[in-house]
């Protein structure tokens, strides 16, 4: 049962990776901030196939390689973005993936989600209610106005969106090469993606790297430590199992924002989001 420690660890370094992001945010760009996240990942995902076979690929592969990471390079800056606002209002969000991904499974390869899936919708809809209840004096519907008035929830929102798609992209890219080489292709050509938008930012940002260079350092090493985590999780247990412990992060994110940024309403968005991360779990589990 070590799988679940690492999937626990998983889930633990992602939260602490985005408090350590919303830190470089005080003084980086976004897109600095995901290019270094993408770059080094790559490079370290490299080092695996030092002893490792690379899979025979096709250009089918390369043509799903190159759809699915575009969108996924704007999808990163999106969410990095998103931390510049309460990390325990943005990061919830994320929920919101599976359940995008009921509609685009449904869409594009014909899963018809069941009563499970369908109760995971309704406790997220509902997690994200009581995520923005203080919004109710402004009517019933304003805790779901709140996703897109505020830009940190927007951001994310949107980022999750793309994730439900490329995540389908995803498992038709895995199934034609293998989980490592796909992950290691797929960091370094979404670092490609980014560079153009970096590289200038990077130069006028020199010193401000220099200052954040803790905060940077912490980001590209949890980053490592996820890939990790995750890749030793998935190899002994079900994908599934691994992804639905994984989003534990999102409560992990909010307790993170009340006590390293003094986020406030954290009791109610801490039940909000115990909610969500039970409707992601139905529906990634059943």
């Amino acid at each position: 049962m070590m799988w679940i420690i690492y999937a626990l660890l998983t889930a633990v370094f992602t939260s602490l990776k985005s408090v350590a992001s919303k830190k470089s945010l005080r003084s980086l760009d976004a897109f600095v901030i995901s290019w270094f996240i993408f770059f080094f990942s790559g490079v370290f995902l490299s080092l695996f196939f030092l002893k490792a076979d690379i899979p025979e690929l096709s250009n089918y592969f390369w043509i799903i390689l190159f759809l699915d990471c575009l969108p996924s390079a704007l999808a990163a800056v999106m969410s990095i973005k998103a931390l510049e606002s309460d990390m325990s209002a943005s990061v919830p969000m994320t929920a919101f993936t599976p359940l995008f991904m009921l509609l685009t499974g449904w869409l594009m390869l014909g899963e018809v989600p069941d009563a499970f899936g369908l109760a995971g919708v309704i406790l997220i809809v509902a997690g994200v209610y009581i995520l923005n209840i203080r919004e109710r004096k402004n009517g019933w519907r304003a805790p779901f106005s709140a996703l897109v008035k505020h830009e940190g929830p927007r951001l994310m929102l949107g980022a999750s969106l793309i994730w439900s798609i490329t995540g389908i992209l995803d498992k038709i890219a895995v199934q034609n090469s293998s989980p490592l080489f796909f992950a290691m292709a797929e960091n370094i050509l979404i670092a490609l993606f980014i560079f153009p938008f970096a590289y200038k930012r990077i130069k006028q940002q020199k010193k401000e790297i220099g200052k954040e260079k803790i905060h940077l350092i912490a980001v590209i090493i949890l980053s490592a430590l996820v890939v990790y985590c995750q890749m030793i999780a998935i190899s002994q247990a079900l994908v599934v199992y691994v992804i639905a412990i994984k989003r534990f992060s999102i409560v992990i994110a909010i307790l993170l924002g009340g006590v390293v940024f003094k986020e406030k309403d954290i009791r109610l968005k801490l039940v909000g989001g115990i909610v969500m991360v039970l409707g992601v779990m139905l529906i990634t589990l059943f």
